[in-house]
């Protein structure tokens, strides 16, 4: 099995919808998560919400037609940076990425 990997733009995540929810029940219904179909069902409801964030981008792996990973991202806005150079104070790195931590290390 051949997995493509394609970046989707928002508003065609939606014919992709019930295959992300499906990887969604897989991937957290396990422990730690022990996550029901209702909140793979709210993800879902979110993802929807989510795509019309300002930067929103996503990325769907398929393989033989069926979804089999997705990944999401959008633009942190300016005033949430500005709250977290504030909060982690002068030894913050300047910039604000996922998996920055307090420490202010780089990245």
């Amino acid at each position: 099995m051949t997995a493509e990997v394609e970046v989707v733009a928002a508003g065609e995540l939606n014919r992709y919808a019930d295959g992300i929810r499906d990887v969604y029940v897989r991937a957290f219904a396990a422990p730690p998560w022990n996550e029901d179909p209702a909140q793979a069902d709210h993800y879902a409801e979110r993802l929807a919400r989510d795509a019309r964030r300002p930067g929103f981008t996503a990325a769907v792996a398929t393989a033989d037609g069926a979804v089999t990973g997705f990944a999401t991202a959008w633009t942190t806005p300016e005033a949430f940076k500005a709250a977290l150079v504030v909060l982690l104070g002068p030894r913050h790195p300047g910039r604000v990425e996922a998996g920055a931590g307090a420490e202010g290390g780089d990245r």
